[in-house]
């Protein structure tokens, strides 16, 4: 009778242990694929977030490349404004000079 009961308990017990390690297994494995959800989410973050700075950077640079673009425009433009105002200004001085020496 003794031997009876501690075979089921010793059955019952290893019943018990394997459920309680199934269990173990099947929560494991649910950790592993959100883990890999986890992962993976953060990897597209990781590339969203890389693309983003790389298009801001290239705005940066577009914008620098505008801007200096228009100042070298603006500085030709202020050049040319200059030389046709000194030509001017000398050619007035010229015939200025000319009507008083006649």
């Amino acid at each position: 009778e003794t031997n009876k009961i501690r075979a089921d308990e010793r059955k019952r017990t290893e019943k018990l242990e394997a459920e309680w390690i199934a269990k173990m297994e099947m929560k494991g494995n649910v950790f592993d694929i959100e883990m890999k959800g986890v992962r993976m989410e953060h990897t597209q973050r990781t590339v969203m977030v890389k693309r983003q700075f790389n298009a801001g950077r290239q705005k940066c640079i577009d914008e620098y490349g505008a801007v200096q673009e228009e100042a070298q425009v603006n500085g030709s433009r202020q050049m040319e404004q200059l030389r046709v105002r000194y030509e001017r200004e000398m050619t007035d001085m010229e015939d200025e000079y000319s009507e008083i020496l006649r």
